[in-house]
Protein backbone atom coordinates (compact mmCIF):
# COMPACT_ATOMS: atom_id res chain seq x y z
CA UNK A 1 0.00 0.00 0.00
CA UNK A 2 1.34 3.49 -0.77
CA UNK A 3 1.41 6.18 1.37
CA UNK A 4 0.27 9.52 1.16
CA UNK A 5 2.90 11.90 2.17
CA UNK A 6 1.37 15.33 1.27
CA UNK A 7 -1.98 16.27 0.67
CA UNK A 8 -3.40 18.03 -2.38
CA UNK A 9 -6.27 20.00 -0.63
CA UNK A 10 -6.45 22.26 -4.38
CA UNK A 11 -7.87 19.59 -6.16
CA UNK A 12 -11.05 19.81 -3.90
CA UNK A 13 -11.31 23.07 -3.78
CA UNK A 14 -14.26 24.41 -5.61
CA UNK A 15 -15.35 28.26 -6.68
CA UNK A 16 -17.74 29.58 -4.90
CA UNK A 17 -19.59 33.14 -5.37
CA UNK A 18 -19.68 35.65 -2.09
CA UNK A 19 -20.69 39.63 -2.06
CA UNK A 20 -18.92 41.62 -0.14
CA UNK A 21 -20.31 44.90 0.79
CA UNK A 22 -17.87 47.92 0.78
CA UNK A 23 -19.40 51.78 1.54
CA UNK A 24 -22.85 50.03 1.51
CA UNK A 25 -22.58 48.77 -2.44
CA UNK A 26 -22.40 44.65 -3.32
CA UNK A 27 -19.43 43.89 -4.77
CA UNK A 28 -19.61 40.40 -6.33
CA UNK A 29 -16.37 37.60 -6.35
CA UNK A 30 -15.43 34.55 -6.21
CA UNK A 31 -13.07 32.65 -4.15
CA UNK A 32 -11.99 28.88 -4.17
CA UNK A 33 -13.35 26.94 -1.03
CA UNK A 34 -13.63 23.39 0.11
CA UNK A 35 -16.91 22.28 -0.36
CA UNK A 36 -18.18 20.01 2.80
CA UNK A 37 -18.57 17.10 0.44
CA UNK A 38 -15.00 16.90 0.14
CA UNK A 39 -14.69 17.02 3.49
CA UNK A 40 -14.51 13.35 4.20
CA UNK A 41 -12.22 12.50 0.92
CA UNK A 42 -9.45 15.48 3.18
CA UNK A 43 -9.79 13.70 6.64
CA UNK A 44 -9.03 10.11 4.81
CA UNK A 45 -6.25 11.06 3.36
CA UNK A 46 -4.98 13.64 6.09
CA UNK A 47 -5.54 10.60 8.73
CA UNK A 48 -3.81 8.34 6.56
CA UNK A 49 -0.44 10.07 5.92
CA UNK A 50 2.51 8.97 8.23
CA UNK A 51 2.47 10.13 12.14
CA UNK A 52 5.92 12.75 11.84
CA UNK A 53 6.20 13.27 15.36
CA UNK A 54 5.33 15.82 18.09
CA UNK A 55 6.52 19.43 18.30
CA UNK A 56 8.76 19.65 21.74
CA UNK A 57 8.85 23.17 22.64
CA UNK A 58 11.17 22.58 24.95
CA UNK A 59 13.74 21.72 22.50
CA UNK A 60 12.21 23.03 19.45
CA UNK A 61 11.84 20.45 17.27
CA UNK A 62 9.45 17.72 16.30
CA UNK A 63 10.14 14.45 18.16
CA UNK A 64 9.15 11.26 16.74
CA UNK A 65 8.45 8.19 19.59
CA UNK A 66 10.19 4.82 18.66
CA UNK A 67 6.59 3.10 19.11
CA UNK A 68 4.93 5.21 16.53
CA UNK A 69 7.52 4.66 13.62
CA UNK A 70 6.00 3.63 10.76
CA UNK A 71 2.34 4.17 11.80
CA UNK A 72 -0.12 6.54 10.43
CA UNK A 73 -1.91 9.24 11.99
CA UNK A 74 -5.03 7.31 12.62
CA UNK A 75 -2.97 4.77 14.11
CA UNK A 76 -1.22 7.20 16.54
CA UNK A 77 -4.65 9.10 17.21
CA UNK A 78 -6.43 5.65 18.42
CA UNK A 79 -3.69 4.43 20.59
CA UNK A 80 -3.33 7.81 22.22
CA UNK A 81 -7.21 8.24 22.45
CA UNK A 82 -7.42 4.37 23.82
CA UNK A 83 -4.33 4.99 26.83
CA UNK A 84 -6.18 8.42 27.59
CA UNK A 85 -9.40 6.05 28.14
CA UNK A 86 -7.39 3.68 30.13
CA UNK A 87 -6.20 6.45 32.51
CA UNK A 88 -9.68 7.07 33.62
CA UNK A 89 -10.00 9.98 31.53
CA UNK A 90 -14.24 9.44 31.05
CA UNK A 91 -14.56 11.71 27.59
CA UNK A 92 -12.25 9.41 26.19
CA UNK A 93 -13.64 6.06 28.21
CA UNK A 94 -17.11 7.58 26.68
CA UNK A 95 -15.78 7.78 23.28
CA UNK A 96 -14.44 4.57 22.76
CA UNK A 97 -16.93 2.73 24.37
CA UNK A 98 -19.30 4.19 21.42
CA UNK A 99 -16.79 3.67 18.57
CA UNK A 100 -16.88 -0.15 20.17
CA UNK A 101 -19.91 -0.79 21.07
CA UNK A 102 -22.14 1.74 19.57
CA UNK A 103 -24.61 4.48 21.19
CA UNK A 104 -26.80 3.65 23.65
CA UNK A 105 -30.73 4.15 22.53
CA UNK A 106 -32.51 6.85 24.16
CA UNK A 107 -35.65 5.85 26.29
CA UNK A 108 -38.00 8.19 25.17
CA UNK A 109 -41.71 7.74 26.87
CA UNK A 110 -44.39 8.07 24.63
CA UNK A 111 -48.13 8.08 25.14
CA UNK A 112 -50.77 7.82 22.59
CA UNK A 113 -54.29 8.87 22.83
CA UNK A 114 -56.50 7.90 20.06
CA UNK A 115 -59.31 10.34 20.62
CA UNK A 116 -61.07 13.12 18.73
CA UNK A 117 -61.42 17.00 19.90
CA UNK A 118 -65.20 16.45 20.17
CA UNK A 119 -65.23 13.40 22.37
CA UNK A 120 -62.36 15.35 24.62
CA UNK A 121 -64.67 18.09 24.78
CA UNK A 122 -67.34 16.00 25.75
CA UNK A 123 -66.01 14.05 28.28
CA UNK A 124 -64.41 17.64 30.07
CA UNK A 125 -67.97 18.58 29.72
CA UNK A 126 -69.14 15.23 31.92
CA UNK A 127 -66.64 15.86 34.67
CA UNK A 128 -68.00 17.30 37.87
CA UNK A 129 -68.21 21.19 38.48
CA UNK A 130 -66.30 22.58 41.28
CA UNK A 131 -66.68 25.52 42.85
CA UNK A 132 -64.18 28.19 43.51
CA UNK A 133 -65.26 28.65 46.84
CA UNK A 134 -64.19 25.11 47.77
CA UNK A 135 -60.27 25.42 46.65
CA UNK A 136 -58.12 26.21 49.41
CA UNK A 137 -57.10 29.85 50.17
CA UNK A 138 -59.58 31.16 47.99
CA UNK A 139 -61.85 34.71 48.91
CA UNK A 140 -65.28 33.69 49.27
CA UNK A 141 -66.85 35.52 45.88
CA UNK A 142 -69.85 36.86 48.07
CA UNK A 143 -68.19 39.42 50.26
CA UNK A 144 -68.59 42.93 50.35
CA UNK A 145 -66.15 45.14 48.62
CA UNK A 146 -64.90 48.48 49.89
CA UNK A 147 -66.71 49.92 47.52
CA UNK A 148 -70.24 48.52 48.86
CA UNK A 149 -69.52 51.50 52.21
CA UNK A 150 -69.54 54.79 50.07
Amino acid sequence: MERIEKINIDKYKRPKRLVNIVDGVPIPYTEMVLPKSALDDVLLAALSLPYIGQYCPIEKCVVLEDEFLNLTNMEVAAIKTARKAASGQTEDFRFVLERLLGKPKQQVENTNVNVSLAEYLKALDMEVPFDINTLPNAAPTNTATPWDFI
